[in-house]
């Protein structure tokens, strides 16, 4: 029961942690747009092999 529980913890904290990360992928996707660099954020894109 109480693995289960962590395991939950620890998956929500995981979530969040992903979600922030994203969050500041985009953000900085979206500095480099509007400085106009483009080939910058095609490799941002590549390296996450999106």
């Amino acid at each position: 029961m109480f693995m289960r529980l962590a395991d939950k913890e620890y998956l929500q904290l995981y979530h969040s942690f992903s979600d922030v990360l994203y969050w500041l992928l985009g953000v900085v996707m979206l500095a480099l747009v509007a400085l106009n660099d483009w080939p910058a954020v095609i490799n941002l894109l590549m390296s996450f092999g999106a």
